[in-house]
């Protein structure tokens, strides 16, 4: 009986390092951001997971995706404070 709960809390305790890992390799992190996208007008759309190119580095242009034939422009709050790519 205790080889079986030794070996149940083992492999909890390894997959529970795995994730760990995984998540540490990938960032970790998923910030939200709004936008503003070119065929909507002015309107500034709601929170959403801002996607891995665009960071708050303060370093380069605002960060602009495209969607279908659309453009995205991603900002920080209501639509005044953009974020940035980085730019190396």
């Amino acid at each position: 009986m205790k080889n079986v709960q030794f070996k149940t809390g083992l492999l909890v305790s390894f997959f529970s390092l795995v994730i760990s890992l995984c998540s540490a390799m990938t960032g970790g992190r998923y910030l939200q951001g709004r936008y503003k996208q070119s065929d909507q007008g002015s309107a500034c759309f709601p929170y959403t997971t801002l996607p891995g190119v665009c960071t708050p580095a303060f370093t380069g242009v605002i960060c602009t995706t495209t969607f279908g034939s659309a453009t995205r422009q991603w900002y920080q709050d209501a639509c005044m404070t953009p974020y940035y790519m980085e730019v190396e």
